[in-house]
């Protein structure tokens, strides 16, 4: 991203289904003054499920 860029990122939600082993990586880097304004929803499970795997980080 150049200097005075700025990034909106308002992702779908992500879905981590029963059975799933997930990882996922975002590497974003601006430059000087560029900005990043960056929203992400992980849902663990659909009806009726718990959900798969998650990192132990989260």
């Amino acid at each position: 991203m150049s200097d005075e860029a700025v990034l909106t990122w308002a992702g779908k939600p992500f879905v981590v289904s029963d059975g799933t082993a997930t990882h996922r990586d975002t590497r974003i880097r601006p430059h000087g003054t560029g900005r990043i304004l960056m929203q992400e929803k992980i849902v663990l499970g659909r009806a009726g499920q718990t959900g798969g795997d998650r990192p132990r980080d989260w």
